[in-house]
């Protein structure tokens, strides 16, 4: 788990606010036959450049940040999910 932290440090505070939005979201995701595993991430990253974008502006850092905060939910979904196996 000391790797998932790692990732945190580089999330501004400000953003912190979308990683259990985009956790639960993975979540459902995952639960829904429909959505391709693979795509799952995709529409993390969708979803929180669509929320990083309209909380904090178009910027590099709202795009860098938003990024991060997707990937960071996917891996503490992967995690989550293999653990729970």
């Amino acid at each position: 788990m000391e790797e998932f932290s790692i990732f945190i440090h580089f999330l501004e505070g400000d953003y912190a606010f979308i990683l259990p939005v985009l956790f639960l979201l993975g979540l459902r995701l995952h639960s829904t036959p429909q959505i391709p595993a693979w795509s799952i991430f995709w529409i993390l990253a969708a979803v929180s450049m669509i929320i990083a974008f309209w909380k904090f502006g178009v910027h590099v850092v709202s795009f860098t940040n938003g990024i991060l905060a997707a990937g960071i939910s996917f891996y503490g979904l992967i995690t989550y999910l293999k653990m729970r196996k």
